[in-house]
């Protein structure tokens, strides 16, 4: 277990002395706990600043307790966890009110979007909630970093090849090229478009390249490799990504907040079905159901192929409307 810093000076149930700010800080932990069954326990505890590895480091948050009266904090890199009934164990960068660290560990998911469809060590799939696009799948890390400009640089070829490998079956289903874009979220404060601060990367099969549409909203700089998104870590702001298949990737920095779900928007307009953007009102878990199920049919029948270190194919500059 890593040094999570001192001990909080505060004990159980003593909050005397906690600063303004930290109530704050405190009313904001539990709000991202959204409608989960945990019950709120008035005390600070430190935990680790988010850093390099995008866990958390000396800020105080909140311990809560779940309806039996354990107590628990919200970071843990070990831990047993409790999700709709289900107790799992985890022994790596977790954070306990966070879906998407959660997923991995389900063995009977609730939810058609919360089942696992490939996996790596330490990335896995799974189809897009409001799927508008049929294929539309997202590629998350199981650690709980911010975005992927904190994922360490000696899991970038790992995660090569397991979104190159996600893209081959991806083909033998979609007709459409793959566009792949990212909201890239700093912390929870500054998610730049993001719905949730645990990195998420979409692949989305569309006919329409997108990049002419938001070139004219953004001044986006050319990446050499998705490594390359460090920049933003280090700067500490937001970002956007995206990459069309044989094409450069771009990236650009953002010094405000943009539209929640802004580039499903775009996207969704580009489709003509303006309507469809947001996952909350339009879930579309049939067609969501559809692929899973096609996805894993093509999982089975195919041998599994080794992960090759290439990604994408040679990429192009774009030049014209295209930048």
């Amino acid at each position: 277990m890593k040094n999570r810093g001192a001990p909080s000076p505060h004990s159980v149930g003593n909050t005397s002395g906690i600063s303004a700010d930290n109530k704050e800080r405190k009313e904001r932990c539990i709000g991202e706990l959204g409608n989960r069954s945990y019950q709120r326990r008035s005390v600070a505890k430190t935990c680790a600043r988010w850093g390099d590895s995008g866990r958390a480091g000396t800020d105080r948050i909140p311990i809560l307790c779940t309806p039996d009266g354990k107590s628990f904090s919200p970071y843990r890199e070990q831990a047993k966890y409790g999700y709709n009934g289900a107790v799992f164990e985890v022994k790596r960068g977790f954070r306990m009110d966070c879906l998407f660290c959660s997923i991995p560990e389900m063995s009977n998911p609730p939810n058609p979007e919360d089942e696992v469809i490939d996996e790596s060590e330490n990335f896995y799939a799974k189809a897009a909630l409001g799927h508008f696009a049929f294929g539309y799948t997202l590629i998350i890390p199981k650690e709980h970093f911010p975005s992927f400009a904190f994922v360490p640089e000696h899991l970038v070829p790992e995660f090569e090849a397991f979104r190159s490998n996600v893209l081959d079956k991806l083909h033998n289903i979609c007709r459409h090229p793959i566009t792949i874009m990212e909201h890239g979220a700093l912390n929870h404060c500054h998610r730049g478009g993001s719905c949730i601060d645990h990195a998420h990367l979409h692949l989305m099969p569309l006919a329409a390249d997108l990049y002419p549409v938001l070139s004219e909203r953004f001044s986006f700089g050319e990446l050499a490799s998705i490594s390359e998104l460090r920049r933003f870590k280090d700067a500490q702001v937001p970002y956007l990504y995206y990459q069309r298949e044989g094409f450069r990737s771009h990236g650009v920095g953002l010094s405000q907040d943009v539209p929640s779900q802004m580039l499903r928007q775009i996207a969704c307009q580009a489709l003509g079905t303006p309507e469809l953007w947001d996952w909350r009102s339009r879930p579309l878990r049939d067609v969501l159901q559809r692929f899973t199920d096609e996805y894993k049919r093509l999982a089975v029948a195919a041998p599994k192929a080794s992960w090759r270190l290439s990604s994408l194919p040679m990429s192009v500059c774009r030049n014209g409307t295209d930048g």
